[in-house]
């Protein structure tokens, strides 16, 4: 945003001057609706890795570029953090150092309530030098909540827009969730949820199970692998997303839900009813002194601590990694389960549209003997940033068929009313550079994933 608002009249200018370094953030106040109470001791910032978002006192902002953790150090965007916290930062080329500017905010605000007039009056006329695309949509909300005629239809018209704003990027990993759908997500993410048990993901013939929970309610009525989706309660879903054919499928523990798949061309209908699902991402499979094999399902809160106190038991030679069917999950959790089986060495590249960087592992190496890696046509984001790091860094030997190909991730912002904006901020690529994104990763044995297990179990 131009902070330089000259041309003002005499004492609105003396004011405009001193909100120079502060005018993006007041702006944001005043946009909420509220009059700022300029009480600024003992503020917090909160920043997150890989995750484009600030939270400072509560709120959430977004930032330029995403922090990022390199080698242990959590790297931030220095001028965003400066201008949060109402600072002016910039590069002194001359002596070579960076600068930060500040105002005192406490003689620059008070209680005084004709200096609130004041700011409130100045403040408008910032509000009024945003992009009038932004006002285009205020205005539009506004308009259908004062002026439709069925008031009752317009309760969910911001959710409503700000799903559109979305769906208007075309991009089917990008979404937003109003409170509701978030507790949903949030509850999937921690490992638990109401649902059949299924692993879904999204292909170019629908909505495809990847993986069936054993023991769950999908397990015992019947639902396998490779079924499509196409009806949940008699509903259609046929080109919806794996987020509204997930949402639509979960609900009240004890509930009948009706799914109807898609198997190799028949529809086949199965009934069952919804119960808790808890789920680890990690199960210890085999474990001999030869040989010992680790399933990963996704990569969620737990998956880190999980891998590793399955691998602490771990004596054997040879290890295997099981990331069929997994979808992927969260960054975090990948860094320190790739750093656990090649130490801090490159796991990707990283790029936003800021900058491009290299993202090393977490955390120690605890296992250095022969390591193989099982793959299939749905292992996807995460599970292929895995593969492909420690295939490059010739730790491991990937066994399977090509992976899905998903080479963009995607950033959470929980928002202060309780929804969530999933947004795709970000492509990763192996550490050698190698493209992801719609082509996946090759493995170096190239082999029906169905008996990929038993091949890897039969090699001396």
């Amino acid at each position: 945003m131009n902070a330089s608002y000259s041309g003002r009249a005499e004492r609105i200018g003396d004011i405009m001057k001193k909100l120079r370094l502060i005018s993006i953030l007041l702006v944001f106040i005043v946009l909420l609706g509220a009059v700022p109470a300029f009480s600024y001791s003992q503020r917090v910032l909160e920043l997150y890795p890989n995750r484009k978002a600030a939270v400072l006192d509560g709120k959430t902002y977004i930032l330029t570029a995403t922090p990022v953790i390199f080698n242990d150090r959590l790297y931030v965007p220095v001028r965003d953090i400066g201008n949060l916290m109402g600072a002016e930062v910039y590069w002194d080329s001359v002596q070579k150092k960076a600068v930060f500017r500040y105002p005192d905010l406490n003689s620059l605000v008070s209680e005084n309530q004709t200096l609130r007039s004041e700011l409130t009056e100045a403040l408008g006329k910032l509000q009024q030098q945003e992009d009038p695309q932004i006002r285009v949509l205020l205005d539009t909300i506004k308009l259908v909540r004062d002026q439709y005629l069925f008031p009752e239809k317009t309760a969910g018209v911001v959710y409503g827009a700000a799903k559109g704003a979305v769906q208007s990027l075309q991009d089917p990993y990008s979404d937003f969730y109003d409170p509701q759908e978030a507790e949903q997500l949030m509850r999937a993410i921690q490992g638990s949820y109401v649902g059949i048990g299924v692993y879904l993901q999204d292909s170019s013939s629908g909505v495809v199970v990847v993986k069936v929970v054993p023991g769950s309610p999908a397990e015992q009525a019947g639902i396998k692998a490779g079924d499509i989706i196409t009806k949940v309660d008699g509903t259609s879903v046929i080109g919806w997303s794996v987020d509204q054919v997930s949402a639509l499928i979960k609900g009240e523990e004890g509930t009948l839900v009706s799914v109807t798949v898609n198997r190799a061309g028949t529809e086949i209908s199965f009934s069952m009813y919804r119960k808790k699902i808890s789920v680890p991402t990690v199960s210890l499979v085999v474990n001999t002194s030869t040989v010992v094999v680790i399933q990963l399902d996704q990569f969620g809160e737990n998956t880190a601590q999980e891998f590793k106190t399955a691998l602490a038991s771990v004596k054997a030679p040879k290890l295997v990694i099981d990331l069929r069917g997994n979808p992927g999950g969260l960054v975090t959790s990948l860094l320190e389960v790739a750093g656990a089986l090649q130490g801090p060495k490159p796991v990707f590249v990283y790029r936003d549209n800021q900058q491009t960087s290299v993202v090393n592992a977490t955390g120690k190496q605890v296992y250095y003997g022969r390591v193989f890696v099982l793959v299939d046509k749905y292992s996807a984001s995460a599970a292929e940033m895995l593969a492909g790091a420690l295939k490059d860094n010739r730790v491991a030997t990937v066994v399977g068929e090509r992976t899905f190909g998903k080479g963009v991730g995607q950033s959470l912002f929980e928002l202060e009313d309780g929804s969530v904006l999933y947004l795709t901020t970000f492509e990763f690529r192996t550490p050698k550079g190698n493209v992801i994104d719609r082509f996946g990763i090759e493995p170096d044995i190239s082999i029906n994933p169905s008996t990929a297990l038993d091949y890897v179990l039969s090699l001396p």
